[in-house]
């Protein structure tokens, strides 16, 4: 695959089809905060699928195990509501993923560093002024970035990613002796605007965003790849 054709693709129309991601993750914020007052107090009692479901994401999301009828008041909603939020979360990162891919020029060059980032904005200003610069033509030029750049700094950012995922998971701990941990467990726990707000509205949309970023740089490297071998396979057809 070659770079031309690697840009008619990130290029296509589909990805273009979302000019304000910052909207429709405002409407899934929303979705969210009436959400948080809709959930039954006995959702997983009353539909086993839902508790199947549930005892499924507890294998790999350890805060739901510490969420019990010792420690909230409402330990299904509580359940019920991260599940749902989780899959909220992965609608979210789609729309990041496509906002990201939509402007290689004003956004991706400046959040994006992979494998194929082998420039790098000379004007860190550039992300805010750019926009403002674009109708006249007068973006920020590019410098170049070495291979150690791309490939170190793409490697934190996966790492980043995976930690994002992990503080998420393990959002507080009711026996930690961590002040702040015990809060945001306390947070979760509380339902309510509290519950909406430090989990749903802030942490994992963050979080989402952050995965966004991730996927686009594992997308890279799975360019390359595809490059090198494609390399191979003309060498010995």
């Amino acid at each position: 695959m070659n770079k031309n054709h690697y840009l008619q693709i990130v290029g296509h129309p589909r990805f273009r089809i979302i000019t304000n991601p910052w909207l429709l993750v405002g409407y899934i914020i929303l979705v969210e905060l009436w959400l948080v007052f809709q959930i039954p107090n006995s959702i997983i009692s009353d539909f086993k699928l839902f508790k199947l479901v549930d005892n499924f994401f507890q294998l790999w999301v350890p805060i739901l195990r510490d969420v019990t009828e010792d420690t909230a008041e409402f330990p299904e909603v509580i359940h019920a509501y991260i599940v749902i939020t989780i899959f909220l979360m992965l609608i979210k990162i789609v729309i990041f993923f496509i906002w990201l891919n939509s402007d290689r020029d004003g956004i991706y060059r400046f959040l994006i560093i992979s494998p194929l980032t082998n420039n790098k904005p000379s004007d860190g200003d550039g992300f805010l002024l750019d926009p403002l610069r674009k109708e006249s033509g007068r973006l920020t030029s590019n410098k170049g970035r070495s291979w150690f750049s791309r490939v170190g700094w793409s490697f934190l950012i996966i790492f980043f990613s995976a930690m994002g995922l992990t503080v998420l998971f393990n959002f507080g701990d009711p026996n930690s002796s961590s002040i702040s941990r015990r809060e945001n467990f306390d947070d979760l726990v509380v339902g309510g605007i509290n519950l909406w707000f430090y989990w749903a509205a802030t942490t994992a949309t963050f979080v989402a965003f952050l995965q966004a970023i991730s996927c686009c740089v594992v997308r890279d490297y799975c360019i390359v790849c595809l490059r090198f071998f494609d390399s191979i396979r003309s060498k010995f057809s």
